[in-house]
């Protein structure tokens, strides 16, 4: 339905820039005249683009062998409950693999998780769950969400804290 350098690219906008195109290769260009807030941009979509699958309401329903035909409305009212969170691409909104159970539900604990991240842009929401947390021993709290879900909520509860002084 769309490419890697699709989502990038809606993820590098979402994040505030503007991809430019590489005529040679096609892919987004790093090189000349970007300015460190730009490569950082992009790395951040890089690592939110490949850190998982990101899937369609279809392609999440086909995965759990459900019927595709009711997915959007599921996932839609799953969005506005606060059960889950997607990306825009291309207009068509995508699911990341990680905040779902075999089953196709999403995970029990990603309302929680999602409540702690309420206000942030659904590409931040993304972001906090590919960056390494201290309060997981280094990992991504995507990397934990299924195996220990209750860490991966408190690390939610202390990132809405913020730092604390000491």
């Amino acid at each position: 339905m769309f490419s890697d350098e699709q989502l990038i690219k809606s993820i590098v906008l979402a994040l505030g820039s503007r991809p430019q195109s590489s005529h040679a290769t096609g892919l987004l260009d790093l090189d000349v005249g970007r300015d460190i807030t730009e490569r950082m941009r992009h790395a951040a979509a890089m690592k939110i683009a490949a850190g998982t699958s990101w899937l369609t309401a279809r392609q999440l329903f086909q995965r759990v062998g459900r019927e595709p035909s009711h997915a959007p409305s599921v996932l839609g009212r799953w969005l506005r409950q606060g059960r889950t969170f997607a990306l825009s691409c291309r207009g068509v909104r995508v699911y990341p693999a990680y905040s779902f159970e075999g089953s196709g539900q999403p995970i029990r604990c990603l309302r929680e998780i999602l409540c702690c991240l309420a206000g942030d842009e659904p590409v931040a929401i993304a972001a906090w769950f590919e960056s390494r947390s201290s309060y997981l021993d280094g990992q991504r709290p995507r990397e934990q969400i299924a195996s220990h879900s209750a860490r991966v909520v408190v690390a939610a509860q202390r990132h809405r804290e913020g730092p604390s002084q000491g």
